[in-house]
């Protein structure tokens, strides 16, 4: 199994002596990321909307990139040219195959939502009283289930994604983007619920940083980077290993 605890100390130590570059950088992503909204707010422009939404996303893999690269070398300096060429195609496409699967979903629930349930039970002999309170205890149903089921959807392909911008950072000229997803999907496999338990402390500290106005963040987001980072890595060298015990049994009963 993977040691998730060994993993957080190890990050902390990688981060020793780069916190306040990191804490800069951070603030700009910040900031940047505060106007893009701001200006998402303001539009009502669908096109527009969606546009804003890959570039927030191209900001948040500024500090996703920084953190991978921490964690592979933390004596290594920092390389400010964040990007090459390839990886901005790949992340562009990447970014946009994730967003569009997500804005279909949100399509097809919303459709699901807007369904109206038309309960006719007049006929039977029942008071309007309660033709309302069996039409509302329905639609209640229905929307805890439609909400449980979209819920589910979206952590399930947004923690299908999550992996797959580590791969594109390697910059391996041999695998496409198709295979990206596919990879992406596959090391994540069957540690989803592991991987939520790993990042839940981060998501609750993300919380009480609200009352810090966001300063908190600042420190935060790099912790969770590198750490995030470094799941990925023990969680490769995991699954390699299976796989190697895998192949020595197939070996073993192929003699």
């Amino acid at each position: 199994m993977i040691g998730l605890k060994s993993i957080k100390s190890k990050s902390i130590k990688q981060l020793s002596g780069k916190w306040n570059t990191l804490v800069i950088i951070n603030f700009m992503c910040l900031i940047s990321i505060y106007f893009i909204s701001f200006s998402s707010v303001k539009t009502t422009n669908r096109l527009i909307n969606f546009i804003l939404e890959i570039l927030s996303i191209f900001i948040i893999c500024i500090t996703t990139k920084l953190g991978y690269k921490i964690s592979r070398d933390a004596k290594k300096p920092f390389n400010y040219k964040i990007f090459k060429k390839k990886e901005l195609i790949n992340l562009f496409i990447y970014i946009l195959i994730n967003l569009v699967l997500i804005h279909i979903i949100n399509i097809i629930f919303i459709l699901i939502e807007s369904t109206i349930w038309e309960v006719d039970i007049s006929s039977r002999g029942f008071d309007i009283l309660t033709v309302l309170s069996i039409t509302l205890i329905k639609k209640t149903l229905f929307n805890f289930i439609i909400l449980s089921i979209y819920l589910f959807s979206i952590i399930y392909v947004c923690l299908g994604f999550i992996f797959g911008y580590y791969i594109i950072f390697r910059n391996n000229k041999k695998i496409n983007i198709i295979k990206i997803v596919n990879l992406s999907f596959n090391i994540i496999k069957g540690h989803r619920i592991e991987f939520l338990y790993f990042i839940l402390p981060f998501t609750i500290l993300a919380f009480m940083s609200i009352f810090t106005f966001g300063i908190g963040f600042l420190w935060l987001n790099s912790y969770y980077q590198v750490s995030k980072a470094n799941y990925y890595k023990s969680l490769l060298s995991y699954k390699k290993e299976i796989l190697e015990k895998k192949n020595r049994i197939i070996r073993t009963i192929e003699k």
